[in-house]
């Protein structure tokens, strides 16, 4: 079952997800994967770090200025750090476990328009149909996400009344046994 929370950009994808994980592990479910948390300096936002849900560290994946001697591929105003990307790669491969609810936040233009960033190993993770996963997505990529997967999907707008409610609810209802 994929749990889908979409929403605009900034609109709060990655503290609806954050706070379902808080209520929901103290009903004992277990989550591994990545939320991305967005890193300020001066109060200006300047990239995002990825957030290890198992080890709770933290590394880099965009700025907003890359190191000089090397080449980033760039998305919006941000460059993609590769390192960050391969991170990514061996958490989500390293915890695969049916009992776990994979997190992976966010899909976005990369993933879906260029086919990168996290688009292979979204592919190769969502392809086990009895693996549960929270997955965010960008609002504006939703429907194309939608048309890429097969597997059971609830989609959670965090701009709709008592989406987070509806969401822990489901979650619960889903899978029980946690």
């Amino acid at each position: 079952m994929i749990f889908i929370v979409t929403g605009k950009t900034h609109s709060g994808k990655t503290t609806f997800v954050e706070k379902a994980i808080l209520k929901l592990k103290k009903k004992r479910y277990r989550f591994y994967g990545i939320l991305s948390r967005a890193v300020f300096r001066d109060r200006k936002r300047i990239g995002y770090d990825a957030l290890d849900l198992k080890t709770g560290k933290k590394f880099p994946l965009l700025r907003r200025k890359a190191m000089e001697d090397k080449k980033f591929e760039k998305i919006g105003r941000y460059y993609i750090l590769p390192e960050g990307i391969r991170k990514i790669y061996r958490i989500l491969l390293k915890n695969i476990s049916p009992e776990n609810i994979l997190v992976i936040d966010e899909i976005g233009p990369l993933e879906i328009k260029k086919k990168k960033g996290l688009w292979q190993i979204v592919q190769k993770v969502l392809r086990n149909e009895k693996r549960n996963s929270i997955i965010v997505v960008r609002n504006t990529v939703l429907d194309k996400f939608l048309n890429t997967i097969e597997q059971e999907k609830e989609i959670f707008s965090v701009q709709k009344k008592g989406a987070f409610n509806k969401m822990i609810k489901t979650i619960k209802e889903r899978i029980p046994d946690a």
